[in-house]
């Protein structure tokens, strides 16, 4: 659970997408901000002149051209501002993109990482400079590895699968039954308030594993369309996929990559934190679907 003694932290990317939930879950403690109008760490090393309890950092991106720059040599920057004050505890926000883009089912944070693009890649990297110097220095190092985030301002696969259950070009494919760990914006920050100064690694993830087809029955019911998505056999779509591999414009419908994607299951397991914390999660696809009653809407 939470060390009693951190009282102030220093956060990065506190206006970004999980940034701005993190800030809201840190309210009880002091917390300081390191966003990117204030130090951009693609480009520059920040000057402090505190120590801080605790550094959360979460600012990074996924797109594959700033990857490296941001998330591993950013990384990098701002553990070269912390020499001077190194704090108690750094908890580095991850991804479950290391374990590659279809590990298969179950998986834990021991499984030997398969990073297959330029994202994980770099958050492997970080990883590993987290690590290095936090045993350097005697620092409590905490690794967080969400899982696809939802929530208002979310990015990336979901943000792209909501776009084409919005604009009617997303379908179903028959007899498809892949799961996907999710886990929303929120439930990240709640991991991150939970886990300060406890060491390790942590997959962060809802736990109900639901299926492509419900997570985007959700998206509907999220739009207010609620109608029924087209079901598309799989043969088809693959014949297809290999036509878009020469025809550019028929990309943004299907490739191969995509199709993959959807048909295999990306699951993780979360017992490590939740065994080591108690913490509960809210289901993804129920907050989606605006069926769950508890859920504080007005966050998202």
């Amino acid at each position: 659970m939470t060390d009693n003694t951190l009282h102030t932290v220093l956060l990065t990317g506190a206006t970004g997408f999980i940034g701005s939930h993190v800030r809201r879950a840190l309210s009880d403690m002091e917390v300081h901000t390191l966003s990117r109008a204030e130090c951009d760490l693609e480009r520059q090393t920040p000057v402090l002149t505190r120590s801080y309890d605790a550094v959360v950092h979460v600012a990074g991106t996924d797109e594959a051209a700033r990857a490296d720059a941001l998330n591993n040599e950013g990384t990098k920057r701002l553990l070269r501002s912390l020499e001077a004050f190194p704090p108690k505890t750094l908890t580095f926000i991850s991804t479950v993109h290391v374990y590659g883009r279809n590990p298969g089912e179950d998986v834990a944070e021991d499984t030997f990482l398969r990073p297959d693009t330029e994202y994980a890649r770099s958050k492997i990297r970080a990883e590993k400079e987290c690590e290095s110097w936090c045993a350097a220095h005697g620092v409590t190092l905490t690794i967080l590895r969400p899982a696809l985030v939802a929530g208002s301002g979310m990015h990336g696969r979901l943000a792209e699968m909501a776009a084409a259950v919005r604009q009617g070009r997303y379908f179903h494919i028959r007899g498809n039954v892949a799961r996907r760990s999710l886990v929303m914006a929120c439930d990240v920050a709640k991991a991150v308030r939970l886990t300060l100064g406890l060491p390790g690694v942590y997959n962060v993830c809802d736990g109900y594993n639901r299926t492509v087809r419900e997570l985007a029955d959700a998206m509907t019911r999220n739009f207010g369309t609620d109608k029924r998505l087209l079901t598309v056999p799989l043969t088809p779509l693959k014949l297809f996929a290999t036509v878009a591999r020469v025809v550019t414009p028929l990309r943004s419908l299907i490739s191969a990559e995509k199709l993959q994607t959807l048909t295999a299951s990306a699951t993780f397991s979360n017992r490590r934190l939740t065994e080591a914390t108690g913490m509960k999660f809210y289901d993804t696809v129920e907050v989606i679907a605006r069926r769950d009653t508890d859920y504080p809407y007005e966050d998202e």
